[in-house]
């Protein structure tokens, strides 16, 4: 009899070893939660990565199911929505929430979405990381090893994450060697004229400052970029 049983035992694991898209099947059939969020700050129009938020940033957010392969219908489902396990808001069919960044302490904030009963099932959550950062202020200076010649340089200043909406918003301020540069035709692109007589090994330090129409002290962020000219 214990024979016939370690048997039965050794073919039920052929079974399943034999066809894994048993247990695959079975995780797709449990609901998965998913959350997609997006910050609405400042980036460059050619930034291709992830838009990050920073002090005072509106960050919208929204929570599907999916569930054997498909998205499922939320319209009746109460849908609670915490941040940073502070109660944000829910009710039935709240799949979008939208909160403004009050801290950067930490550097994250914990949003979570919960399902309190869904489909017979106990609670189904989720919770995502949504990273907060400081401004930031980039000096693209596309020469290698900083060294740069010729009769100018043509440099271009690229603010990141600022709780604007556009350029427009924003407050950009060069500076070459202590001096501000006169006559910038635009705030994002700097050209300075470099003398003939300029000797080879001239240093250009460049800084860029950044600053929000009307905000504070802690939406500022400076950029930094050391030339050297080689004749």
């Amino acid at each position: 009899m214990t024979k016939r049983i370690l048997i039965l035992l050794i073919a039920a694991g052929c079974v399943l070893v034999a066809n894994p898209a048993l247990g695959v099947a079975q995780q797709q059939s449990e609901p998965q939660l998913l959350i997609t969020w997006r910050a609405r700050s400042y980036a460059p129009p050619a930034f291709t990565g992830k838009v990050l938020p920073t002090l005072g940033s509106l960050v919208t957010a929204s929570v599907e199911v999916v569930e054997g392969g498909k998205l499922a219908d939320l319209s009746k489902q109460t849908i609670y929505w915490y941040l940073d396990d502070d109660f944000l808001d829910g009710g039935p069919g709240v799949q979008r929430v939208s909160f403004r960044v009050t801290s950067i302490r930490g550097g994250k904030n914990d949003l979570r979405a919960e399902l309190p009963v869904y489909r017979g099932r106990s609670t189904v959550l989720k919770t995502v990381e949504i990273p907060v950062v400081w401004p930031e202020a980039v000096v693209e200076a596309p020469f290698p090893n900083g060294t740069f010649s010729g009769d100018s340089i043509q440099l271009v200043g690229a603010p990141y994450f600022f709780n604007a909406l556009d350029g427009s918003k924003l407050n950009l301020r060069w500076n070459v060697n202590g001096v501000e540069p006169a006559n910038v035709s635009s705030p994002f692109a700097l050209s300075v004229a470099i003398p003939k007589e300029t000797p080879s090994g001239y240093a250009a330090s460049v800084m860029l400052t950044v600053s929000r129409t009307g905000g504070s002290e802690r939406e500022t962020a400076d950029g930094f970029a050391q030339l050297v000219f080689s004749k």
